[in-house]
Parts: C-alpha cells; structure tokens; sequence
C-alpha cells in the first residue's frame, strides 16, 4: 500500500497548485452565480480584499492564484515563520481582528472548517463570502458562506444567536465545476 496524501509530491504540487487554483476559481464562480441569482453585477477578483487563513501548502496556493488574478491579499497565520514567509512571498500579515473587517472574500486554508470563530464572523462587513479550502468532506464543510445584512454568520451548524447563514454554493456545485474544468482541459 502506498500513502499517496502523505507523499511530497501530493504536499508540494497537488496541494499547492492543483487545490489553490482550483479553490479560487470555484469561489470566484460561486460569487458569480450568485449575484446573478440575486440580481446584483459581480465586480470578479480584481481588487477585492481577500484573506487567507493558514499558510500552509493550501494557503500558499490560494494566496498565490488570488493574487495572480489581481486580488489583494492578506495572510493571517500563527506560526511566525509561515507569517514571514508570507511577508517575503509579497502578501501581507496580520491579525484576524486586523484583516477580517475589510475582507471581501474569507478562505480558510488551514483544513479545519471552524477556523473562523463565531467572534471572526462577528468583524466581517456584510456582503464578506467565506470558504473552505481543502480539507476533507468529514472536518469541513464545502459550502461558501456569504455574511447578509443584520445576520451573523458561523460556519457549519453552529450559528451566531439569532442568525440564518445564506450558502451561496455547496458540494455539489464544486463537483460541477470541477467536472466542467476537466472537459475544458481534457
């Protein structure tokens, strides 16, 4: 038997290109289809404020293909040698009380789906989509939260007091969209 996911080719390629570029573009069209839904014209990445929690393989990939489609980005890790190592790639790092009240758009690239406490969603602005990149079906949850007018949200089931989350897309739109990407390249 061989251990693919702990292999380094499945940490420093798979992960870091394969899961950042593919995280961003399936945000990105999530956030599409829904203000189309809504009514409301959406801007694209092009100077949003994204923030990237975690620096790890995932969080490197996220940041890097964000940023190549002209997001702003900003790093929160704790292990002050990812955080410099953030600084050194050309993003910035800071706290989440810091970076989350200007965010556009929320990724948690960390693997954990409650990374982003309740008292994060709180500092959120309305309109402020956050995600979940990689991880697994079984700790996270793959659907993409969007932050509305005099609700607060909290990622999963567990919900600030008197909040009602409004997911933009799930499970199955990321399987479509992942279907749709083979065919364009294959």
């Amino acid at each position: 038997m061989i251990s693919v996911n702990n292999a380094r080719t499945k940490t420093d390629f798979d992960n870091l290109i394969g899961t950042g570029q593919s995280c961003v573009l399936a945000i990105a069209d999530a956030l599409e289809e829904h203000a189309m839904a809504v009514g409301e014209r959406y801007q694209g990445v092009f100077g949003t404020r994204w923030v990237v929690v975690g620096y790890g393989p995932v969080g490197v990939g996220v940041a890097r293909f964000a940023a190549a489609l002209g997001a702003r980005v900003t790093v929160v890790e704790r292990d002050p040698v990812r955080a410099l190592a953030a600084l050194h790639d050309g993003f910035e790092a800071q706290s989440t009380e810091q970076a989350l009240p200007v965010a556009d758009v929320v990724v948690s690239a960390t693997g954990v789906w409650h990374t982003v406490t309740a008292a994060g969603f709180e500092l959120l602005r309305e309109g402020t989509a956050v995600a979940v990149a990689g991880g697994s079906m079984t700790n996270s949850p793959s659907t993409i939260w969007r932050r509305t007018v005099g609700n607060q949200l909290c990622a999963a089931d567990t919900l600030v007091s008197g909040s009602n989350p409004v997911p933009i897309a799930g499970h199955s739109a990321r399987r479509r969209r992942w279907r749709e990407l083979h065919r364009i390249r294959g």
